[in-house]
């Protein structure tokens, strides 16, 4: 008799354990509902062109949420409309870590090193300058070659999220 109530006693308990835990998982984390705030104000801001403030937001969504590729995603999106193309880079570089086979991130990436390659082309051209005629010239042609291969796109060459 005194085993049975003891099992009786142990379930009750492991039910009401179990009830609790779920309660917990039904109610919201705190703070869900400032950061669907501030995610909505950071969309809102990158579509309206207020890249410094969208940026300022998507760096704490996914400081919040680290783990999430669609964050990271639209901060290195803001971040190369800003010309940021190392943190943009770094950006795509930890969507691809969170979802390997994601084609956006992928694409944006190599548009951001094909504009940091144009860039350093472009550099390497003007510092060769008089002294180094032959690796001017080499560097200038690849410096174009590369802008050319973003002409037949539109002026926005990294790939949206989608909503």
């Amino acid at each position: 008799m005194a085993m049975a109530r003891r099992l009786i006693r142990t379930a009750i308990a492991t039910i009401a354990i179990s009830l609790a835990g779920c309660a917990g998982h039904t109610a919201k984390p705190a703070g869900a509902n400032a950061l669907a705030g501030l995610e909505t104000h950071a969309a809102q801001d990158y579509a309206t062109g207020n890249y410094p403030q969208a940026q300022a937001a998507y760096q704490q969504l996914v400081e919040a949420i680290p783990k999430d590729p669609q964050l990271w995603f639209r901060l290195g999106n803001v971040q190369t409309r800003m010309q940021q193309l190392d943190a943009a880079a770094d950006a795509y570089l930890h969507v691809l870590a969170l979802a390997p086979h994601d084609a956006k991130a992928m694409h944006n990436l190599g548009v951001v090193r094909l504009r940091q390659a144009e860039a350093a082309f472009a550099q390497s051209a003007g510092n060769a300058g008089e002294a180094q005629p032959a690796l001017r010239v080499r560097s200038a042609r690849m410096a174009d070659g590369i802008a050319r291969l973003a002409e037949p796109q539109d002026t926005a060459t990294t790939t949206e999220a989608s909503p």
